[in-house]
C-alpha cells in the first residue's frame, strides 16, 4: 500500500464495507521489533484520521498518478 491508495478496514469477522478510507502516509514500522507496519488513514464517513496495522487494512483501489498532458508533460 502506499499514499493515495483507497482501503477498507478489516474485522476478523467480517469486512466493514461502509469504512472506506484514503492512505495518508506510511508504512511506518513499529517502535518494538515484532511491532507491525501500519498505515496513516483518513476514513471518509467517520471523517476520522490515525494510524491503522497493515493487517486491518485491505486494498481496494491505488492512487496512479497522471501526467498534465497528453505527452506526459508538466504544465
Amino acid at each position: 500500500m502506499k499514499v493515495g491508495d483507497l482501503v477498507r478496514y478489516i474485522d476478523y469477522s467480517h469486512v466493514h464495507d461502509e469504512q472506506i478510507g484514503i492512505i495518508l502516509d506510511g508504512p511506518r514500522r513499529g517502535a518494538r521489533v515484532a511491532a507491525p507496519t501500519s498505515y496513516k488513514v483518513y476514513w471518509v464517513v467517520e471523517k476520522k484520521i490515525g494510524w491503522w496495522d497493515h493487517f486491518r487494512l485491505e486494498k481496494i483501489a491505488c492512487y496512479r498518478s497522471m501526467p498534465d498532458d497528453i505527452s506526459g508533460n508538466e504544465i
